[in-house]
């Protein structure tokens, strides 16, 4: 739709408070294995802010953030002079959203008034850590270990590109689909 900031509590809960079944979404680790929700491996200069309220002229890569770094970004605007921005003139344009943690979405989905809301969760497959097995089972972990503690198992589809992440997820979890 584009009305609110892609990939944020705002916009998950705009979409499930409509009626949204199903929630799609990528999932990266920051520098401190904290799992993310956003698109891209990097930060996305069209959609985030530095401290001081300026678009990104560099797109640092969130795995080499920490979460708490991570949160000094802001993604409740959209650079209507880029690209990108102007694929979306009706976005809502709102100070102080952040990227939000796994963990944020899954409490909030686990809520009774969201019990209707499924999850399609993407793993997403770093090229940098293609051949790190130990960081992508970690990856897996930290993934499947949020999904535990919330009790939303049954409510979440585990999916990726990458086809060893999946088997990695089918031996850790294999009674998620």
């Amino acid at each position: 739709l584009g009305l609110v900031p892609e990939n944020s509590m705002l916009g998950f809960e705009f979409a499930m408070s409509s009626g949204v079944p199903l929630l799609e979404f990528d999932v990266v680790m920051t520098a401190d294995n904290v799992p993310v929700i956003t698109h891209n491996h990097r930060l996305h200069a069209p959609t985030f802010r530095d401290h001081s309220g300026h678009f990104l002229t560099t797109e640092p890569k969130i795995a080499h953030l920490t979460w708490a770094q991570l949160q000094d970004y802001d993604i409740g605007r959209i650079d209507g002079a880029s690209v990108y921005g102007q694929r979306f003139p009706d976005q809502a344009q709102i100070d102080g959203i952040r990227v939000p943690s796994l963990r944020e979405l899954l409490q909030v989905t686990s809520q009774d008034r969201f019990s209707s809301a499924h999850l399609m969760l993407e793993i997403k497959s770093d090229p940098a850590f293609a051949h790190d097995i130990e960081y992508r089972r970690l990856l897996v972990r930290q993934v499947v270990a949020e999904v535990h503690a919330s009790g939303l198992e049954t409510r979440t589809l585990l999916h990726s590109f990458d086809w060893s992440l999946l088997t990695e997820c089918q031996h850790q979890a294999p009674e998620m689909p």
